[in-house]
């Protein structure tokens, strides 16, 4: 697997309210404040990353090279 590192940093979450196609959970807009910098994939973890570890693999649309998905946010 393959990481890169975001940094500590303040952006602008959300969209403004006169976005074209704004749904109605984009907002409001806030700062959010990465107050520490941490690591994060780049990308997807595939069902055999995901087999390494002590989990059932529940994806619908099964392969070694597909992204895991059909699991919890805590898993």
């Amino acid at each position: 697997m393959e990481f890169v590192r975001v940094p500590a940093v303040s952006f602008l979450m959300g969209s403004p309210p006169d976005e074209a196609g704004r749904l109605d959970d984009e907002g409001p807009q806030r700062v959010v404040h990465l107050t520490r910098p941490f690591w994060l994939g780049r990308f997807a973890v595939t069902q055999q990353n995901y087999g390494r570890g002590p989990h059932t693999n529940r994806s619908q649309f099964r392969g070694p090279h597909r992204p895991v998905e059909q699991v919890t946010w805590t898993e």
